[in-house]
């Protein structure tokens, strides 16, 4: 099916953009037979190592059946969040399916799928805590995931940034969780989807706070340029979303069906 895509909608693409490049990555993803996700293999449930060090995750099943539909496979490389965005421009991975959200600066830099989560940025603290509103932040210390949209939500919010001892950056969020166990941080900020699964799977340990500190939406990062992957990509996902397939995915992993139709 992605061959017989590739041959109808090629010339019509090269007519409008005269940009070899634009045809050839698609192409090449085309010969390969698979197209490469890069992920944080530290962020469950959506990408994770299992107890076998199997990446497992609701953007793996996703990103799998996709593929499938597309006629394709995909492989999974971990890679340093901060410097995602830098690989996949520089053609080391072809899509970044990790959670990521949207935001106007990574629009400068990539391209979007249409959104398929809907997510939030939330702030756990341990049970014992006394920390239970944002002004209760005076002199305390935060730990987010370095390059994460956590990091932009404490600085947009003034009335928790400007209270903070330290904003303390981790590579990623299991880093930071970890700190908050050892009691390093008082809080740390994380997607809902991550947080929410997180304490699930811990139960006992942390709660939320009622603040959250805005909404946003996870989406499939793409090169610019790659128009009829995307294209492609685009319309697989849609198909998958709307589907037993996709209704299957999400009650795996999250108990009910969260996907964005």
């Amino acid at each position: 099916m992605f061959k017989l895509f590739l041959c109808i909608i090629a010339p019509l693409i090269f007519l409008t953009s005269c940009g070899d490049d634009l045809v050839d990555q698609t192409e090449n993803i085309e010969k390969k037979g698979y197209f490469v996700v890069g992920l944080d293999d530290h962020f469950p449930p959506m990408g994770f190592r299992n107890e076998k060090n199997k990446i497992v995750g609701f953007d793996i099943d996703l990103a799998k059946a996709v593929a499938k539909d597309m006629g394709l496979k995909v492989h999974f490389k971990p890679v340093e969040w901060d410097s995602i965005i830098l690989n996949l421009n520089k053609n080391n991975i072809d899509v970044i399916w990790n959670g990521l959200t949207i935001t106007e600066s990574r629009k400068e830099q990539i391209d979007f799928s249409p959104a398929y989560l809907d997510n939030h940025q939330i702030i756990i603290v341990p049970v014992s805590s006394r920390i239970r509103k944002i002004s209760d932040f005076q002199d305390k210390v935060v730990g987010i995931q370095r390059g994460s949209t956590s990091e932009k939500a404490v600085m947009r919010n003034h009335e928790l940034e400007d209270q903070l001892k330290e904003c303390r950056k981790f590579d990623n969020n299991k880093l930071a969780i970890q700190a908050l166990t050892e009691k390093e941080v008082d809080a740390v900020v994380v997607d809902e989807i991550f947080g929410r699964y997180y304490l699930r799977e811990n139960p006992g340990q942390f709660i939320v706070l009622d603040e959250k500190l805005g909404s946003e939406l996870y989406a499939v990062g793409m090169r610019k340029g790659d128009i009829i992957f995307q294209q492609m990509l685009n319309d697989s996902l849609k198909k998958i979303i709307n589907s037993e397939v996709g209704d299957k995915i999400s009650k795996k992993w999250f108990d009910k069906n969260i996907l964005k139709k």
